[in-house]
């Protein structure tokens, strides 16, 4: 089953929580914006599709201190 992972990137404070917990799906984007990692991109840098094997999505989810990233 995929999941999809959403970003609010103007939210973002670039604290570098989640792809420090998570960086096969989210990086840094050379400003310390996160971004979906190209290979789950979906929709631009802030959308991704990601398989349930990656359950690290769910830990960068619950880790945001600001609460930009969804999972669904």
């Amino acid at each position: 089953m995929m999941r999809n992972v959403k970003i609010d990137r103007e939210g973002c404070i670039a604290c570098g929580s989640c792809y420090a917990l998570c960086p096969k799906v989210f990086e840094d984007d050379g400003t310390g914006t996160a971004q979906v990692v190209e290979e789950y991109m979906k929709e631009g840098p802030e959308v991704g599709e990601v398989g349930d094997d990656i359950g690290c999505v769910e830990n960068a989810e619950d880790s945001c201190p600001v609460n930009v990233i969804t999972v669904s």
